[in-house]
Parts: C-alpha cells; sequence; structure tokens
C-alpha cells in the first residue's frame, strides 16, 4: 500500500538576515483596530503611513526594501516570478487580550489580488494558525482518525513554528488567526500582500 500526499499546499519560511537591524523596546499597550476588524488589536493596517508615532518613514521604507529583495531572491532560488512589489505592508502589535480574528487576505484593498502574503515575526513571535482551506468538503472523516495512518490528513488546523526573525509566505486565500495573548510581552510582527508588476 502507498500513502500519496495529494496537491500539498506551500507556506515558505527563511531567516530575515537584517533582523539585527530592527529592535523594538516593550511598548504601551495600545488599541488601533481597523473598521471591520474584531479582536482588540494596534494596527497599522493597510499601511504605516508618515505619520505613524512608532515606525517612522525612513525605518519603513528600509525594512520594506530589504524584506522585499530577500522574498526576491526567494523567489529566484525557487524558480517563481521575482518582478514583485507591495500592494499594503502594515504592522500588528498584541499585549494581553489583544488577537486577531479568523480572516484571509482576499478581501483586496484594490482590484488586483494578491500573489503571495506574508509576516514578519520581529519581537517575542508566537504562531499564526492556519485553517485547511478544504474543510467544508470533507466526507472521509471517521472516529480515530486522529490516531491513525493519515492524522495529518484530517487536521483542520496547524500551527506554524516560528521565531523572532522568521519570514513566512502563504497563499492569501489560506484562512488564520492569532489566538489572543496571555500575557503582557509585546508581539510585533510586519504583514504584507505582495503583487506581480507585470498583471
Amino acid at each position: 500500500m502507498e500513502f500519496i500526499g495529494l496537491f500539498p499546499l506551500p507556506i515558505l519560511k527563511f531567516k530575515f538576515s537584517k533582523h539585527h537591524e530592527y529592535f523594538f523596546d516593550e511598548l504601551e499597550k495600545k488599541s488601533n483596530k481597523p473598521k471591520g476588524w474584531i479582536r482588540d488589536i494596534n494596527s497599522s493596517f493597510p499601511n504605516i503611513l508618515d505619520n505613524n508615532l512608532i515606525i517612522p518613514p525612513n525605518f519603513r521604507d528600509k525594512l520594506k526594501k530589504q524584506i522585499l529583495n530577500e522574498i526576491k531572491k526567494t523567489f529566484y532560488d525557487l524558480k517563481m516570478p521575482n518582478d514583485i512589489d507591495y500592494q499594503c505592508f502594515w504592522y500588528n502589535i498584541y499585549h494581553l487580550n489583544q488577537g486577531q480574528e479568523r480572516h484571509c487576505h482576499l478581501n483586496s484593498i484594490d482590484k488586483k489580488f494578491p500573489f503571495w502574503s506574508g509576516i514578519y515575526y520581529n519581537k517575542n513571535a508566537s504562531p499564526t494558525v492556519f485553517y485547511r482551506p478544504d474543510i467544508g468538503f470533507r466526507t472521509q472523516v471517521f472516529p480515530g482518525h486522529e490516531h491513525s495512518r493519515l492524522k495529518e490528513c484530517y487536521y483542520s488546523y496547524q500551527e506554524i513554528d516560528v521565531s523572532d526573525g522568521d519570514i513566512i509566505l502563504f497563499p492569501p486565500y489560506l484562512d488564520h488567526e492569532v489566538p489572543e495573548k496571555i500575557d503582557n510581552k509585546t508581539r510585533i510582527t510586519f504583514s504584507f500582500n505582495i503583487i506581480l508588476n507585470n498583471e
């Protein structure tokens, strides 16, 4: 008998080589919840504006350029199109009882859907929870599947193990969430959507 893992879902993870250049002290807890979001969070979505009090423009522009360069190199190494740019780039800052509800990145801020989405885990990284996209179509779940040789095929969600300095890239249609924090350490991530320039 052969077990075939059909249609694996790509998630890319690599270390941001310039991570050591971007250090933040502990930040005061604040609430800045974008319109339509549910859980309490401090977010600059969809972009970090020039008048932002946490991230000055020169810091933002340098960070964006360095991350994009490393993504381009990663795509090149994988023989993927790498004529890319940002559609949007924002930070999410989490403290005690702050998190982000389940969502995907297909509700685009303009008429283009993203090519890829990504997260840079800057400080106090904790896993993002990803949900399988075909969960509404599964009909073969059986009692005890959690202990079978096929258990990985039936996971409803999975967490990606991450640490500070990691960047992950994922398909923008993939639902994900950030569980509410149970400590008051500042969790800082930078999220972004990428588009192809030739589309």
